[in-house]
Formats: C-alpha cells, sequence, structure tokens
C-alpha cells in the first residue's frame, strides 16, 4: 500500500492523558469501534452488504438469514483499533478528538508500523488465520463502498442462492424432511457467516462523505470478545475495552516521529522536549504547534 502522503506520517490525535501513555509510557491503545463516538460504526458496510444482496436477487429469506450472521459475529467479535490522519493540523480533528484542541497529534511514520501486532493473549480465532493488525484507508464515497461490499458478495453469491426458501422444521420433522436440502442450507448459512466474519474489519472501514475531510486510516484488529487480556477505560460515561500495545523499546524502531500541540495546548515545548529525553527519543521526535487559531 502506497504512503498516505508525502511525509509518510499518520497522526493520530488525542488528549493528553493518552499523548503521555503514549510518548512516555510507550503504550498505544486499540479501542472498541462499536463504542466509539460515531453511532453508525459498521453500519454503512452492513447495510451495504444487504442492498447488494438484495439487488442480485437475494429473497427476503436469504436477506434474513445474512442479517442473523451478523448478529451473531456482532455479538461475539469487536473491530479494535487506533486511527489516524494524513492531516497534522486540521481544526476539526482537534476539535473533536483532541480534547477541543487541548491535545496532541502524535506522529507516526507509515512504515515504521510493522510493531502492530496482536498479543498472543488475544490471538483470534484460528478460522481468521491473521494475527498482525492491518492499516487500512478509509473509503468515503459510494462507488468505494460498492467495490468493497461487491467483492465480499461475490464470495457469499453461490451460498445465498441455495437460501431460496424457509424451511418449516416442525412440518419437515412429521415428513421426514429431504436430508439434503437441510444440510444444504445449514452449510450456506456457515459459509455466508464465516465469509463475513473473515471480511468484518473491512467493514469498518468505509464511512459516511460527512467524514472525507478526516482524511482517516486505521489500524484494525478482529478479536473475540470473551477471552482474558482486555483493559477498560471510560469514555463519556460508558465503560470502552482495549487492547493495550507497547511501542519499541529501541529508540531506533520507535515509530514516533511527531508531535504537534494542539491550538489550545498550553504545555510548553520545552516541556514536551524534557520528555523527549527522558525517554530517549530528543533526536528522533520533532516538536511543533499547531498554526490554528482557535479561541476558548
Amino acid at each position: 500500500m502506497n504512503s498516505p502522503n508525502d511525509q509518510g506520517i499518520l497522526y493520530h490525535y488525542c488528549d493528553a492523558h493518552a499523548a503521555l501513555s503514549i510518548v512516555a509510557e510507550g503504550k498505544v491503545w486499540l479501542s472498541s469501534f462499536a463504542l466509539s463516538n460515531d453511532s453508525r460504526e459498521g453500519l454503512v458496510g452492513r447495510e451495504a452488504i444487504m442492498a447488494t444482496a438484495m439487488a442480485n436477487g437475494a429473497v427476503p429469506y436469504a436477506a434474513d438469514q445474512i442479517g442473523e450472521q451478523m448478529e451473531v459475529i456482532d455479538s461475539l467479535y469487536g473491530c479494535y483499533g487506533m486511527c489516524f490522519s494524513t492531516h497534522h493540523d486540521k481544526l476539526s480533528q482537534w476539535r473533536g478528538y483532541a480534547d477541543d484542541g487541548a491535545g496532541f497529534a502524535i506522529g507516526f511514520q507509515y512504515d515504521s508500523l510493522e510493531w502492530l501486532k496482536i498479543p498472543r493473549a488475544l490471538g483470534v480465532t484460528p478460522e481468521v488465520e491473521k494475527e498482525e493488525i492491518r492499516l487500512y484507508r478509509v473509503q468515503y464515497d459510494r462507488e468505494a463502498h460498492q467495490n468493497a461490499v461487491s467483492t465480499i458478495h461475490q464470495s457469499m453469491q453461490p451460498h445465498i442462492a441455495k437460501l431460496d426458501h424457509p424451511i418449516n422444521y416442525l412440518a419437515a420433522l412429521a415428513n421426514k424432511p429431504d436430508t439434503t436440502v437441510v444440510a444444504s442450507q445449514r452449510g450456506a448459512r456457515e459459509a455466508i457467516g464465516e465469509t463475513l466474519l473473515m471480511s468484518w474489519p473491512d467493514l469498518y472501514t468505509l464511512k459516511s462523505e460527512a467524514f472525507t475531510e478526516e482524511a482517516e486510516w486505521r489500524a484494525i484488529a478482529l478479536a473475540f470478545n470473551y477471552q482474558s487480556g482486555f483493559k477498560f477505560r471510560t469514555s463519556r460515561g460508558k465503560l470502552v475495552p482495549y487492547i493495550e500495545h507497547r511501542l519499541p523499546k529501541s529508540p531506533e524502531a520507535n515509530p514516533i516521529r511527531e508531535i504537534v500541540l494542539g491550538p489550545r495546548n498550553t504545555t510548553p515545548e520545552y516541556v514536551v522536549k524534557m520528555m523527549l529525553v527522558e525517554v530517549g527519543l530528543s533526536n528522533e521526535v520533532q516538536v511543533i504547534r499547531s498554526a490554528a487559531s482557535y479561541r476558548y
């Protein structure tokens, strides 16, 4: 995948507490997207899959089965991640994600993000078969959404075709049903579920055009919700689960390249540089202040 911008840097906007955790403690948090500020996280992709299936001849019964598979996955698995922007000084980002401009934007070198790996204690199921967190560019226009879900639909289409009518199991038991049809539909549902599970992170890369200016990239991991190893934080009155990762201890391997102070951040720049000296990053990280004018 090509570099996101000319500098090859992705910026994570955050408040002072998160910035301290990242820079001074070497910890990043991959939080549950389902509990983010956007109430429609993942729904754009799910709705697009349903619409594509119906447009390609899926009967209502098949659509219901696809919906049920989505609900099962959503109840058992979660997409956990970290958001970045290609913009280092965007007022809307400061206001929305960095303590109303009082926070920081941490710049990570794009090609130094190989440290993003799921801890083995939180390894995803063997069926998913991927341990690395993947970086995705978020897509905002409808054509890109359609292209993304069309690939998923093509994998499901042969199985959707087998769900052409509901089976009345009570009546079927009395009439000794055709076990071939029963087994075929059961296998079709399982295959659809497996395809959706493998594609679940992709659905969290599709967002409304209203968010276009964010120019967002995401590091996303799929994890089974009911296993040990998660940590929890509070956000706007709710508990949010997250996966904690540690940055490389070696200054040469550390991906942080810039720290941008928000337009309302009153921290003196020399204090940030003191912190960088303390953690051995004074030669690797540039400290700059936002050029945005934003009053209290």
